[in-house]
């Protein structure tokens, strides 16, 4: 029964108004889907896509994938893979960009309390910046320690970063939700609001990096969690932008994330066997894939 609710919200999908566009080529991994109404639900958007039956901006990305899919709305599908050839240089780097993105974060925070936001703004900017490079560059290392025979050592830094990344997320979620709340008593309302925002689009991307180091581990049951509470932040997020009145393009933006986190964490439970989250999450995914908002 809930099998085919997560079958009909897809293939609500593919009854939409079909739009003209250019075709595109989606890299979805769905030989990879262990559940094979899944995988033929990613080959038939595959194929759509393909074939230039495109439904509007949902088709831009694989709204089913298996775990290397590289069409998707998220930061670690997009960051570029660093190969590594001077190891020691490379895990001082590493070094260099852990400590940049505390320096960062804590300056974000004086400055905020200090009540200098357009500074803290910046600093919230820089800090996702360089978090972006710091995950870059560990996957790098990891693949030079796989490489290597050194495999032993992936767990170390993995484990490391991604319990960093999940603190500093549920830090950048608290503080935003707070500064969020208090921005209708602020002199300074629109500039509360516009910091609220990014801290929350940081912590959502801390959290998608835990999630997939955890992943990258095999540990399939905190993944699944992980990318849950992403895509919950991003969910937020999509709320602040309604209440904004933002244009429909900048709420797809998001929703499509959450669309997105909200299946890898269906594919990471599926992936632990746990299938009844894995559902749970799938409609949640389906439904937000639905119920994009019209340009």
């Amino acid at each position: 029964m809930i099998l085919r609710g997560v079958a009909s919200l897809f293939f609500m999908l593919l009854s939409l108004p079909l739009v003209a566009q250019e075709c595109k080529t989606l890299e979805c991994d769905c030989e990879s889907i262990p559940n094979s109404l899944w995988r033929s639900q990613c080959e038939r958007v595959v194929e759509v896509a393909a074939s230039c039956n495109v439904l509007g901006e949902s088709l831009n990305f694989c709204q089913a994938a298996g775990v290397t899919a590289k069409s998707l709305p998220l930061v670690v599908a997009r960051l570029p893979f660093q190969a590594v050839e001077d190891i020691e240089s490379a895990v001082d780097q590493v070094r260099l960009l852990s400590w940049a993105v505390r320096e960062d974060n804590t300056a974000a925070v004086t400055l905020q309390n200090r009540g200098d936001l357009k500074a803290a703004l910046l600093k919230r900017k820089s800090e996702n910046k360089t978090r972006r490079q710091l995950h870059r560059l560990s996957i790098g290392v990891a693949q030079y320690y796989r490489d290597t025979g050194r495999v032993a050592d992936i767990p170390v830094l993995f484990e490391g970063l991604g319990r960093r990344h999940e603190k500093d997320a549920g830090l950048s979620q608290a503080a935003g939700l707070k500064l969020w709340r208090a921005a209708e008593l602020s002199d300074h309302q629109k500039l509360s609001q516009v910091l609220a925002q990014r801290m929350l689009r940081n912590a959502a991307m801390e959290m998608e990096m835990a999630a997939d180091l955890a992943a990258r581990l095999k540990q399939y049951s905190r993944a699944s969690e992980l990318w849950a509470k992403s895509a919950q932040i991003t969910d937020q997020l999509v709320i602040w932008k309604r209440e904004l009145t933002s244009k429909a393009t900048v709420i797809t933006f998001y929703q499509q994330g959450s669309a997105a986190k909200w299946y890898q964490s269906a594919l990471m439970a599926l992936l632990d066997e746990d299938d009844g989250f894995a559902v749970e999450a799938k409609l949640k995914s389906d439904k937000r894939w639905v119920l994009l908002p019209a340009d």
